[in-house]
């Protein structure tokens, strides 16, 4: 809450507790409260301190003020032996002056005459300047002194219950708020945030121009930085170029529709940085939610590979004893063959001489077969019975050597005469075989009858047909 909006809480306290509506009352006593600002705060901490009073003392309260007196009472002794200032005067003249002389007013009144209330319940009062204007009233405060809140809520309701427009009008009014009256700040704040200004440059230009020329301060907001920011401007009106609210109060700029904009505006910015950031979470959300997916996943392929891992690991250490043992059966196979190597020699050894021996002993045997055989010169060089190997193997000896013979005898005979005239025969495929064709002579007839099942006889008429082939074939 910014010292406007303090202002105008002090305006709604007072007029609440005027028409019997309390906004807030003493949690002790019940009674109606009000705000007020301590003077010493100012000078002391160059600000105003706000504090809650009560709207009037009670002696019951246990928390209540010392002065006891009304406040009209105490506006008595204020301004007690106090009359109005040379500069009040000079200005409220001048001013009804200005209006009088320029402005054809139906009815004016300088600081002369009192304004009953249209109800008729006696209530009046008496404006520096009162004046009629193209049938609107008007009511001119020329305000250059303190003076109590109640006292300007007060004759602003008194004006707005009687359609009277209230105009309140300063000398000097400066622009640093710690150095503004708190008088001052009870009337601009509630009227818009305008105040009006007749100083003596306004003045000069009023006589010249012949018409009403007042300087008017006002406030704009705007929104910078994330903060609702204001800015003192001026401007210089006329009466004609003043604005109307409902409470008939006039005023040039309306400062508050300003500030509810810029509030609108704020909210519209703090909303779209509401979003923004709500949208910023959600991707920081889902990128947390996919970076922790990614090392979810990161960490069951780090499992899986550690899993693997134990896996090969373990296999390889199988495999190391695998080979361990491999190595050692492989030096025990190495041992073995080394030793069935060395086997083998001695076995091609013994082999050899036994083929060799066997070989003398044959030739021995079939040399000497008829002859005895003790002590008789043989292919070991050695003088011993060999008896038993003759009466084994001798008679054996005679019959290979008989087949020997036979198997010569036919071959001379037989099968060399027989190969010799098969090589003479003329050569046929048929049906993919190679034939030999024995041409029909006296001197083959012996042959063919010789092999009837090797050697097939077909009829001349059947050569070169399907027949051939079939009969050759099924032969």
């Amino acid at each position: 809450m910014d010292s406007d909006d303090i202002v105008l809480l002090r305006r709604r306290l007072r007029t609440a507790n005027r028409e019997g509506k309390p906004i807030l009352v003493c949690a002790e006593c019940a009674t109606k409260l009000e705000l007020r600002s301590n003077k010493l705060s100012r000078k002391r901490r160059e600000k105003d301190y706000y504090f809650f009073k009560h709207y009037k003392d009670v002696n019951e309260c246990s928390i209540k003020t010392n002065s006891r007196l009304p406040i009209g009472v105490l506006l008595a002794r204020k301004y007690e032996n106090v009359k109005e200032s040379i500069p009040h005067i000079n200005l409220k003249n001048h001013l009804g002056y200005i209006i009088e002389h320029f402005h054809s007013p139906e009815k004016i009144s300088i600081d002369n005459k009192f304004y009953f209330d249209k109800s008729g319940n006696g209530e009046k009062r008496k404006p520096d300047v009162y004046a009629l204007i193209n049938g609107r009233e008007y009511a001119f405060e020329i305000q250059l002194n303190t003076t109590f809140l109640s006292v300007i809520e007060e004759r602003e309701a008194f004006y707005e219950r009687n359609d009277v427009s209230i105009i309140w009008i300063f000398k000097y009014f400066p622009l640093e708020e710690e150095i503004q009256r708190l008088t001052q700040k009870d009337i601009y704040v509630p009227n818009r945030l305008n105040a009006f200004v007749l100083d003596d440059d306004m003045l000069d230009l009023s006589i010249k121009q012949k018409k009403l020329h007042l300087k008017v301060f006002y406030k704009t907001f705007s929104v910078d930085r994330g903060k609702i920011c204001s800015q003192w401007k001026n401007k210089v009106t006329t009466i004609e170029n003043l604005n109307y609210g409902d409470n008939y109060k006039p005023f040039f700029y309306d400062s508050f529709a300003d500030k509810e904009k810029a509030k609108q505006e704020l909210e519209r910015i703090q909303e779209e940085d509401r979003i923004k950031q709500v949208r910023i979470q959600k991707i920081r959300r889902q990128e947390q939610e996919r970076l922790a997916e990614q090392k979810r996943i990161k960490q069951q392929k780090i499992l899986r590979c550690r899993t693997l891992i134990k896996a090969i690991q373990s296999e390889l250490d199988l495999l190391n004893e695998k080979q361990l043992e491999l190595i050692k059966d492989k030096e025990n196979l190495k041992y073995k063959i080394e030793t069935l190597q060395a086997q083998s020699q001695e076995i091609s050894e013994r082999l050899s001489d036994t083929v060799s021996i066997t070989g003398k002993m044959y030739n021995y045997l079939k040399k000497y077969s008829g002859q005895p055989w003790t002590y008789m010169s043989n292919p070991l060089d050695k003088y011993c019975d060999i008896s038993s190997i003759k009466n084994k193997f001798c008679e054996r000896i005679k019959a290979i050597d008989n087949t020997k013979r036979e198997i010569k005898i036919k071959l001379e005979k037989e099968i060399l005469p027989r190969k010799t005239l098969i090589v003479e025969f003329s050569v046929r495929n048929i049906g993919g075989i190679e034939y030999s064709i024995i041409p029909p002579k006296k001197k083959y007839e012996g042959l063919v009858e010789k092999f009837p099942k090797e050697i097939k006889v077909i009829d001349t008429k059947d050569l070169g047909t399907i027949f051939e082939s079939n009969c050759l074939k099924y032969a």
